[in-house]
């Protein structure tokens, strides 16, 4: 009977490893065929057999990224940092004091408002996009950096608002009825002891709020019309409607692309782990 059950474990274990490793297989080969590719030559993208590995490495592509002035890949990268960075500061900012707001604040409705926020995040794209052209076509603020940073936070905001909210509401409210007694009014509570004890609530916020303006394709395809304000999605997406496909260099940006949000979240996932489970961080 021991031996039974101690094969029977053995199998259970056995069975989870190999699906860990195709699970793994499934999430990491993409990222390394794209890595390699980026480093092929041309010619070797070309070939009808595909290559798995390549013995002389080349930054060509990464090279026609910064030379060929109509693929604009340095006026994609720079609209692509000013919008995400600017729709985050807009985001944080007000889901900063609107999740304060509903956390602390006794006013009529607040329940039902906070719920109105959280299902706004849920409304797919594809039910706002025409309502949404519409006001930015008014205010003549389509194909434009700053009608994208409105855009955009029209979901990064309320995903800030639901996240914030259940962080405050983890931080006790006698921290504050302390502060007040010492002589802080309400504003100067929230400032001192609040907000302070929130830090890691408000990375995680902009953390994610970043990482879901840097990603979106949706309203920028609709939105833009020029490389005028054109992101890093859509401009790597227009490689594969060109003339010759450019494989190499769709890689390369694909790559480049990449790296901001993983480092982002490589340098801040304490403050994501800590935003998502309202815990502190020990500095």
């Amino acid at each position: 009977m021991t031996l039974g059950l101690k094969w029977e474990r053995r199998l259970k274990v056995f069975a989870g490893a190999i699906w860990m490793i195709f699970i793994l297989t499934c999430v990491l080969f993409p990222t390394y065929w794209i890595t390699l590719a980026s480093f092929k030559h041309p010619k070797d993208l070309a070939v009808r057999i595909p290559i798995f590995w390549t013995n002389e490495p080349t930054l060509i592509s990464y090279r026609g990224l910064f030379t060929q002035p109509f693929l604009h890949f340095e006026k994609l990268t720079l609209n692509s940092l000013t919008i995400s960075l600017g729709a985050t500061l807009l985001s944080v900012v007000i889901a900063t004091f609107a999740g304060l707001a509903l956390a602390r604040l006794q006013f009529p409705g607040r329940q039902r408002l906070g719920m109105a926020v959280f299902f706004a995040y849920l409304v797919p794209p594809a039910l706002l996009f025409i309502p949404l052209y519409v006001m930015m076509a008014t205010f003549k603020l389509v194909d434009s950096r700053f009608g994208l940073i409105l855009v955009y936070s029209s979901f990064t905001v309320p995903f800030g608002v639901w996240m914030l909210r259940g962080y405050f509401q983890n931080i006790p409210v006698e921290l504050e009825e302390c502060a007040m007694i010492d002589g802080c009014t309400r504003v100067g509570a929230w400032v001192r002891i609040v907000l302070p004890l929130a830090s890691p609530g408000i990375a995680a916020a902009a953390i994610f709020a970043f990482t879901l303006a840097w990603n979106e394709f949706f309203y920028a395809y609709i939105l833009t019309e020029t490389a005028k304000a054109q992101t890093m999605p859509i401009g790597l997406a227009s490689f594969i409607q060109l003339d010759v496909y450019r494989w190499g260099e769709l890689s390369a940006g694909a790559l480049l692309m990449a790296i901001p949000a993983v480092l982002l979240y490589f340098l801040g996932q304490r403050f994501v782990v800590a935003g998502l489970t309202g815990g502190a961080v020990k500095g």
